[in-house]
């Protein structure tokens, strides 16, 4: 079972790996679902890590309807990526009727080479999964990010049972969307092989001083290691 965390930063890249993580996906802006991550950060964690980095290319959150201009933005990103040499990149594009993108997405994809390419929880979002299936495997794709079309792995269970049958030999179906250790179990029996979580906990900022006229919390989001802990546990072990 391979393990891919979501960090967002670089000290979370940092101990991610530390604590056994197998793939990291690098973001930024967690409460827009993630999008592309800065340079800097990427290229300091390639320096310091041999695991594989699959950063995301999204130019920017809320839907996944992205203008020519937007595609031109990914597409530098990507190349900038490739430099790095990350192994992988995550992307999804749709068109507004829910289907894939499929000429922007082979265009990505074609760029991409020869990183891999996951394709995003805009899967998430398309009308019909047999369809974006397909197409997500004929525009050169290696993996799906999936929670079945709901908003948690919990929810979209059987669904994602469907996704995986329909999956095999074509894409590696990666189960995403609320996975902690409590429903790894679940996700196991699935058959799953590889699971994606942000395993992250609010910390403290460590300010001694704050302006209190600005009401506001600098507080941010690290790993929480002690779910990374039991995740890596569960994921090791014969028996669920």
């Amino acid at each position: 079972m391979l393990l891919e965390i979501v960090v967002f930063d670089y000290n979370s890249g940092i101990k991610a790996a530390q604590l056994g993580a197998d793939r990291l996906e690098l973001c930024d802006n967690h409460f827009e679902g993630g999008t592309t991550p800065s340079y800097g950060m990427v290229s300091k964690l390639r320096e310091q890590l041999n695991i594989p980095l699959f950063p995301m290319i999204r130019p920017r959150g809320g839907d996944f309807l992205y203008s020519d201009v937007e595609i031109q933005v990914m597409l530098k990103e990507i190349s900038f990526f490739k430099d790095l040499e990350c192994e992988g990149v995550v992307l999804g594009c749709l068109r507004d009727n829910g289907a894939v993108d499929y000429e922007n997405l082979c265009k990505l994809v074609e760029a991409s080479y020869p990183m891999q390419v996951t394709f995003h929880r805009a899967f998430d979002r398309v009308k019909n999964r047999s369809e974006a299936l397909n197409d997500i495997y004929n525009a050169g794709c290696k993996r799906i990010l999936t929670s079945g079309g709901f908003p948690s792995i919990s929810e979209g269970l059987k669904q994602l049972k469907e996704t995986v049958e329909e999956a095999q030999n074509k894409l590696i179906v990666v189960a995403g969307g609320g996975v902690v250790s409590s429903v790894l179990p679940k996700i196991i029996s699935a058959g799953i092989k590889e699971v994606h979580s942000p395993a992250i906990k609010i910390s403290t900022s460590l300010m001694k001083y704050t302006n209190a006229q600005m009401k506001e919390s600098l507080d941010y989001i690290t790993i929480d290691e002690n779910e990374m802990i039991k995740m890596k546990s569960i994921l090791n072990s014969s028996t669920f």
